[in-house]
């Protein structure tokens, strides 16, 4: 039962095919290694959705460290394949390394595309708890039409950060800003969404 007067409720059916290869060496703050996804949803109203939709997802990143120089590239593609997705399911960008200068999910659409390359160095020799300074260069959009899906309508961003590796997970203090005057200040612990 839904009790929040801004709730919309709704009826989730859906199944999904996912290959992924992860070779990245740490899962928090990762210095060397490879990541690839490749993931089909279609939701269907005879496992109980509401509406009939497919999605891809595509992701890749590549990492790659030099003595304490950490150079960072990867890239997103999600789009709605057939039908019109419903809000649960937009992709959505915004936050820490998502077009940094937005809120976490401030944008969402039928189909999404991030493109990242980031460096980050590593400030101290101890091995337990690493800390890294660093930045990032983003450029990616969404869209709720594939027709206008473009090159020239991409929104640039950028990053600088202080991360750390703890045992407790990550911990980022980071400044973003986004085409439009878009600014943010994050400080969160976990990996960035």
């Amino acid at each position: 039962m839904v009790t929040h007067p801004c709730s919309i409720p709704f009826n989730r059916g859906e199944v999904f095919v996912r290959l992924s290869q992860d070779e990245l060496d740490d899962f928090n703050i990762p210095t060397s290694g490879s990541f690839f996804l490749a993931e089909w949803l279609g939701s269907r109203e005879g496992l109980g959705a509401d509406s009939k939709f497919d999605q891809l997802s595509l992701k890749g990143s590549l990492i790659f460290t030099h003595k304490r120089n950490t150079f960072a590239a990867s890239g997103l593609y999600n789009s709605t394949i057939k039908g019109t997705a419903p809000v649960q399911n937009l992709f959505t960008l915004g936050g820490f390394g998502r077009l940094s200068g937005f809120t976490s999910r401030q944008l969402s659409g039928q189909h999404s595309a991030l493109g990242l390359l980031g460096y980050y160095r590593q400030l101290n020799s101890s091995a337990r708890t690493p800390v890294y300074a660093g930045f990032t260069l983003e450029s990616g959009n969404v869209w709720d039409n594939r027709g206008d899906i473009a090159l020239n309508d991409m929104i640039q961003a950028g990053s600088i950060f202080l991360g750390m590796n703890t045992i407790i997970g990550p911990i980022y203090i980071a400044y973003g800003r986004a085409e439009g005057a878009n600014e943010a200040l994050y400080f969160f612990i976990g990996r960035p969404l």
